[in-house]
């Protein structure tokens, strides 16, 4: 049977509960991590579903504490707890008719708005076919590292 020990620090008053794996390796977990996070096994740093016709409106998010409105079609997705630096992955997808169009769907993200920063990413959203950025209903980025 797999044992869990325990070393307390003493300045702390959390309660932590575990339960033991069926394993038969040793191992130790430092809770905070040294990213400052409580678990590291899941690769997505952060997420966010919003609207963003009119007045932006997060749906649901993970790790995201805003988004900011830079214009039609372009957004800043704002982290609440910054990366450890730029080398992160991200997807974006949009779809939702914008007020300029009616009844279909597209993303892409277009060159040039394109903005990383440890703390949020900036970007534009809108039809590739003519280059132009578009407001959209449902926007989902994804933040990988």
């Amino acid at each position: 049977m797999s044992k869990i020990a325990l070393a307390p620090n003493g300045s702390g008053t959390g309660t932590f509960t575990l339960a033991s794996p069926n394993s038969n390796t040793n191992r130790t977990i430092t809770l905070p991590d040294s990213d400052g996070e409580l678990l590291t096994s899941s690769p997505i740093k952060a997420w966010v579903n919003f609207n963003g016709l009119g007045t932006v409106a997060i749906k649901a998010s993970v790790n995201v504490s805003s988004v900011t409105d830079l214009g039609v079609g372009r957004y800043r997705v704002n982290f609440t707890t910054g990366l450890a630096d730029v080398n992160f992955a991200y997807s974006i997808q949009g779809s939702g008719a914008s007020p300029s169009t009616t009844g279909f769907s597209y993303c892409a993200e277009l060159q040039g708005y394109t903005t990383k920063a440890a703390g949020s990413l900036s970007f534009g959203i809108g039809y590739p076919a003519d280059n132009a950025t578009k407001d959209l209903s449902d926007i989902t980025v994804i933040i990988v590292r």
